[in-house]
């Protein structure tokens, strides 16, 4: 009789065998810069090439002005303007967020208020502070997680409970240009869980999405935006569970999902936009 583990050894070492580079490998070679790549860019001898570069950063900067300043907008969805509680994270300070900050599966029958999840995705991903709109060598605005290039590709959702129940629920957008939630729709039960690997019960009242807009990035950076992609939903992330942690909410990451669902409860096409992240959060 065989086992599991000497039938697990046979399949490796049969791939193995096989020379046959693994996806992660593929991933990683394909997406690594080389110092050729920029000196077959621009030609530094050619006095018009240098004139072109200079005048194609114009263009890029204008372009990348652009990208930052737009984003997702559900026009004709209803709005849920943001007061950020600002004070509530003044009483807490990073030391104690840091040190207090742990991964929380099991949350009570409490619901989360618009309020708090405005707050929560303020300082997480929204804007610190306007910056002269006549500077477009530079962001439109300054946020509280990085960007490559200033980009932000960003998307972040919020599937809300409105019942303890948890058996009504709403899905909200995070706008930070205007500082706003909007509602999309109001998705059912069973449409959740599908997106779910996980299911604590009862189930969080919070559940987030991070998704990537990925065009914004690979017009500039080609095949390596999916790395910047994934390294700015940690930073995101991050940002998440520490201010969680300030407002006295639990909160869990979550990177198993099933991509497909999440991209049918978001209505995104999973192309240009696809998942990358998922947050349990509740009291």
């Amino acid at each position: 009789m065989i086992d599991n583990d000497t039938i697990m050894v046979d399949m490796l070492t049969t791939t193995l065998s096989q020379n046959e580079r693994r996806l992660h490998e593929l991933y990683h070679e394909n997406t690594k810069l080389h110092h050729q790549f920029r000196n077959n860019l621009v030609d530094e001898s050619d006095p018009n090439a240098l004139l072109n570069q200079a005048v194609d950063r114009v263009k890029i900067a204008e372009l990348e002005f652009a990208i930052a300043s737009g984003g997702k907008k559900y026009h004709c969805a209803k709005h849920h303007q943001i007061a950020p509680d600002r004070g509530t994270l003044d009483r807490i300070s990073l030391s104690d967020a840091l040190s207090n900050r742990k991964s929380i599966r099991s949350f009570s029958d409490d619901l989360v208020s618009l309020e708090t999840v405005s707050t929560l995705f303020h300082f997480a991903y929204g804007r610190k502070q306007e910056q002269s709109r006549s500077d477009r060598s530079e962001s439109s605005s300054v946020r509280f997680s990085p960007s490559s290039g200033g980009l932000y590709p960003l998307e972040v959702y919020a599937a809300v409970a409105t019942d303890d129940r948890r058996e009504t629920w709403e899905l909200w957008h995070y706008e930070p240009q205007n500082s706003r939630l909007e509602l999309i729709y109001q998705p059912n039960l069973e449409r959740i869980k599908l997106a779910l690997i996980q299911q604590p019960l009862p189930l969080p009242p919070l559940i987030i999405f991070i998704t990537g807009v990925l065009p914004r990035l690979t017009w500039k950076y080609g095949e390596r935006a999916y790395r910047y992609a994934l390294l700015e939903a940690g930073h995101v992330g991050q940002n998440l569970s520490l201010v969680a942690t300030a407002l006295k909410l639990g909160i869990c990451p979550i990177a198993s999902f099933y991509d497909d669902a999440v991209h049918d409860l978001l209505d995104v096409d999973g192309v240009a936009e696809v998942a990358l992240y998922t947050f349990f959060a509740g009291y």
